[in-house]
């Protein structure tokens, strides 16, 4: 006879059969980017050999669809479907018309926190002298100091989660199967390390990520940015 337990455990294994399965670790294990040259490199490009080996950056989304396009048929881990091809095509094509059409600006200096776009080296003043007009250069005071102007960072959400968990793998390298299948759902969620701050149990458990894992990557993001700074 069949305890309370026993039908427990019966019902967990049939909701774990019925789940399909994901191909998500395998896809982006299978198409991270080790081209240096590459803007995408260190993160995830599938190289499309039918447009002569053109980079095309994977995120969030495409991995995704792609994931539930393999089941059908209609892609493998190796070849996306023709529906996350365009769609990772025409994303690439519009970030290189993007850097195509960007004005160029002229490069600032500022100067005793005034902003010049052109600054003369060197300035003439009249000085009479009896009846002869006499030209004297005089170059800028020498109490003048030079400040760069600052650079806006520009942060990538995806990149920063799997520098994060690169982070954790190196603490703990023998968790490296686990931490990898945690990135690669976090990235499907469009997670950011703001937003992972704020997950909890619950959260971890319906994105199918062990607890202990997710916990960890809770409760250390403030001393993994504390350490960046």
């Amino acid at each position: 006879m069949k305890t309370t337990m026993d039908r427990l455990i019966e019902e967990a294994t049939e909701r774990d059969n019925k789940r399909p399965m994901s191909h998500i670790h395998a896809i982006l294990e299978c198409w991270t980017c080790n081209r240096k040259g590459c803007r995408n490199h260190s993160k995830h490009c599938f190289v499309d050999s039918i447009n002569g080996g053109k980079h095309l950056p994977i995120d969030s989304d495409d991995v995704r669809n792609w994931n539930i396009d393999i089941p059908s048929g209609k892609a493998t881990i190796e070849i996306p479907s023709d529906r996350v091809r365009a769609s990772m095509l025409s994303k690439s094509e519009r970030h290189s018309e993007k850097t195509k059409t960007r004005p160029q600006q002229e490069p600032t200096i500022i100067i005793n926190n005034h902003t010049h776009l052109k600054s003369p080296r060197h300035s003439c003043r009249s000085v009479q002298h009896g009846n002869s007009e006499e030209n004297i250069e005089s170059s800028p005071p020498h109490r003048m100091s030079l400040k760069s102007s600052p650079v806006p960072s520009d942060s990538d959400p995806d990149a920063d989660i799997d520098a994060y968990i690169n982070w954790h793998i190196r603490k703990t390298p023998t968790h490296i199967d686990l931490l990898n299948a945690a990135k690669a759902k976090l990235l499907v969620e469009g997670m950011t390390l703001k937003t992972v701050r704020k997950l909890n149990k619950q959260d971890y458990n319906d994105i199918d990520i062990p607890k202990g894992i997710g916990m960890r990557l809770t409760d250390e993001v403030k001393v993994y940015k504390k350490g960046r700074e």
